[in-house]
């Protein structure tokens, strides 16, 4: 590995982390489904200095998840901001339990071709009663969910690898186009599903796109970047250590932000989100997640601590139309002053912005190991 860089990354979640944003954004509930808002966003961020965000997606049907929480496809969203976009990084939130894992790998391909090597996946281990309903699928918990998580991304790792980097020819005048020794068929069989391969797209840019996950969701082996949470410093500090301890390269701290903008204080900003939120009967915050209230100078301090102990922060804005404001105008200004996070390298990869080596092909080692 080399050594890591400290990268920002951005959630574009709906109207914003808080789950009473859509009340206080500056579009209509319906315009955050459009894929044009979407990618103007993604490109607003791109011109900021992030250098990857998150798209989240949701399983559950709208009338039992809360009247903001449709979604279109995450992983489509970002196919389409790829070509719109240049250096910033693309990571879908994909659950690992309800896609087949066959499509999955393949989406997630796409998308690395897609994007010249930006994409990634944040791995979405979790259900709901919600989601099992509108699904018609068993919902698993426990050791069941895990080992499910496991071998979907166990499964889409290996079909990633199953086209060696040079199987595509391409040789018009022989008319040869692939090599199909150098393709392979994985056989993998878990308890509920099986995968032949070999994968119907040819190996993604970056080898296998960075596969980021939550201990206790995913086997950490199986992640390259491990998303932690805490409700300080200290704890987010733990958590880190304990990922590392685990065999985890990256670690990505998430960290919920208001701020005070457009002449409103953070704490009265928040007030108003939590009442609409004790009204609608939602909760308002995860007790675990590190939050910041206050100004940007209290938010770049903050990152500055946590620089520390991680390689990165995930921000999590409570209403993007106001707190990604606030952020792209005085925050990451401030981060690249102080020499905290350097800027997006146009035409590198998402693994080569995480300082992630390519991975070699597992295939292509085990047929040189034999040669």
């Amino acid at each position: 590995m080399t050594t890591a860089p400290f990268t920002l990354a951005l959630e574009l979640d709906g109207a914003g982390a808080h789950p009473t944003a859509w009340r206080f954004a500056a579009h209509s509930p319906a315009e955050a489904l459009t894929p044009r808002r979407l990618a103007d966003k993604v490109r607003s961020a791109e011109r900021a200095g992030f250098h990857y965000v998150t798209l989240s997606d949701n399983t559950a049907a709208p009338e039992a998840a809360g009247p903001s929480a449709a979604r279109l496809d995450s992983v489509l969203l970002a196919a389409f901001a790829g070509p719109l976009t240049s250096t910033i990084g693309l990571v879908p939130v994909a659950s690992a339990v309800w896609a087949e894992p066959f499509h999955l790998s393949g989406q997630i391909s796409s998308l690395d071709h897609a994007s010249a090597g930006r994409a990634g996946w944040l791995i979405d281990g979790t259900t709901s009663p919600a989601a099992s309903a509108t699904l018609g699928r068993e919902e698993l918990t426990g050791d069941e969910l895990l080992a499910e998580t496991n071998d979907v991304v166990t499964a889409a790792t290996q079909l990633w690898d199953s086209w060696e980097d040079d199987a595509v020819i391409i040789d018009i005048d022989s008319g040869r186009f692939l090599d199909n020794q150098r393709l392979h068929a994985i056989n993998f069989a878990s308890e509920r599903f099986t995968v032949r391969g070999p994968s119907i797209t040819p190996r993604p840019l970056q080898g296998r796109p960075p596969v980021f996950g939550r201990i206790g969701e995913v086997d950490p082996s199986l992640i390259d970047v491990a998303l932690v949470r805490g409700d300080s410093v200290e704890a987010i500090a733990e958590a880190a250590a304990r990922a590392r301890e685990l065999g985890v390269g990256r670690v990505i701290a998430e960290v919920e932000v208001v701020l005070d903008a457009r002449g409103e204080t953070a704490a009265s900003r928040l007030a108003a989100l939590d009442a609409a939120a004790l009204a609608d009967g939602v909760p308002a915050h995860r007790p675990d997640s590190l939050r910041v209230v206050g100004d940007s100078a209290e938010l770049v301090e903050l990152i500055a601590q946590l620089q520390r102990a991680v390689d990165g922060v995930r921000i999590l804005p409570a209403v993007l139309d106001v707190d990604g404001d606030e952020l792209e105008r005085l925050v990451l200004p401030e981060l690249r002053r102080l020499e905290i996070a350097a800027a997006p390298t146009f035409g590198a990869t998402l693994r080569e912005t995480l300082g992630l080596e390519r991975p070699a092909n597992v295939f292509a080692t085990a047929a040189t190991t034999h040669a």
